[in-house]
C-alpha cells in the first residue's frame, strides 16, 4: 500500500513537471490582444489607446488607426536597430536620453501638482489684480463698436441706404428684419473689433476713419453689400475695463499661482537636498570677472 501510494504521488510531481516545461496556461479572456510585434517588443490595443490619448486624439478614424500602427512599426525598427549598433552607450546620445527623461519626470510632477490647484479665481483676487496690474490692461490701438447690415445686390442696398440716411427707418429694425448677416439677430451688433479683426482691406479702412453714428454708402464684397455703422469708439491709451479682461485676468491668477506653487515645492526640494553651484568653474568657463551671480534653479516665467 505504501508502495502504491509513493507510485502515485511520483506520477503527480512528474506530471507536474511535465505540464511546467512545456504546457502553456490558457490565455485570459481579457488579455490584451496585440495589433503589432517587432521581434519581441508589442503593440496592444491598450497601448495604442493610450498613445492616441496623449496624442489629443481621442476619436481616431479607422485610417487613423491603422497610421499610427504603421508608424510605431517603423519607429520600433529603427529604435532596435540603434540598439543593436550601442548608439545608446554614445556618451552624448546618452547624456540627451537621460536629459529628455529627466525633463519629462519633472513635467509630470509638475501636472501633477497642477491637478491639485484650484481653477477658481474669486472676485476679490480678480480685483485685486486688476487694481495693481493696470499697465497690462491699456489699449494699444483703438477700437469701434460696429453694426452691419448686408443685403445681397446693389439695387436693394442702394434703397436701404437711402431710408436709412432720411430716418424713415432705424438702423437696428432694419439690421433685424432686412440683413441676411446671422448679426441680424443680435440688430447688427459686431460689438468692439480691432483693425486686425476686420479682414477686408477696404472696410477695414473705412470704418476706421468713420465718426460715431456715421453710416457708410453701400459697400460691396464678395459676401454682398454691407452697410456699416459706428455705434461706438475706444481711443488708444485707455484702459479696459474689468469685465472685458475678466477672463485674461483669471488666467494671469492662476499662471501666477502656479509660479508660487512651484516656487515653494522647489525650495522645500532644495532645502532637503544637498546642491551645490561652482560659480568658480562657470566664471572661468565664460571668461568673465568674479562678479556673476548665482543663477537660480527656477528662471522667471513671461
Amino acid at each position: 500500500m505504501g508502495n502504491m501510494k509513493q507510485h502515485t504521488i511520483q506520477l503527480w510531481v512528474g506530471g507536474l513537471i511535465i505540464c511546467l516545461a512545456g504546457c502553456e496556461p490558457p490565455p485570459a479572456e481579457d488579455a490584451d490582444p496585440v495589433v503589432a510585434r517587432v521581434n519581441e517588443t508589442r503593440l496592444t490595443i491598450g497601448d495604442l489607446e493610450s498613445d492616441l490619448q496623449t496624442a489629443l486624439l481621442p476619436i481616431a478614424t479607422a485610417q487613423m488607426r491603422q497610421n499610427w500602427v504603421k508608424k510605431w512599426v517603423q519607429a520600433e525598427l529603427l529604435s532596435q536597430e540603434a540598439m543593436r549598433q550601442d548608439l545608446h552607450a554614445d556618451r552624448k546620445i546618452a547624456r540627451e536620453l537621460e536629459k529628455i527623461r529627466r525633463d519629462y519626470l519633472a513635467n509630470a510632477l509638475l501636472e501633477r501638482l497642477l491637478e491639485q490647484q484650484s481653477p477658481k479665481v474669486s472676485d476679490e483676487e480678480l480685483g485685486a489684480y486688476y487694481k495693481t496690474h493696470p499697465k497690462e490692461f491699456i489699449r494699444q490701438e483703438p477700437e469701434l463698436k460696429l453694426s452691419i447690415i448686408v443685403l445681397q445686390n446693389e439695387s436693394t442696398a442702394r434703397e436701404a441706404w437711402s431710408q436709412l440716411i432720411r430716418g424713415r427707418v432705424n438702423f437696428k429694425e432694419m439690421a433685424r428684419t432686412k440683413s441676411i448677416h446671422t448679426s441680424s439677430q443680435r440688430e447688427g451688433d459686431l460689438g468692439f473689433l480691432k483693425k486686425n479683426d476686420i479682414s477686408d482691406f477696404s472696410v477695414r479702412e473705412l470704418v476706421f476713419s468713420m465718426k460715431v453714428g456715421e453710416i457708410s454708402k453701400p459697400v460691396h464684397t464678395e459676401s454682398g453689400y454691407f452697410i456699416l455703422k459706428v455705434t461706438g469708439r475706444r481711443e488708444l491709451g485707455t484702459v479696459r475695463l474689468q469685465e472685458e479682461v475678466r477672463s485674461e485676468i483669471v488666467n494671469k491668477v492662476l499662471q501666477e499661482r502656479r509660479r508660487s506653487q512651484i516656487k515653494q515645492l522647489v525650495e522645500g526640494l532644495r532645502h532637503e537636498a544637498n546642491v551645490e553651484i561652482n560659480i568658480q568653474n562657470l566664471i572661468q568657463y565664460e571668461h568673465q570677472e568674479p562678479t556673476a551671480m548665482v543663477p537660480d534653479l527656477i528662471p522667471e516665467e513671461e
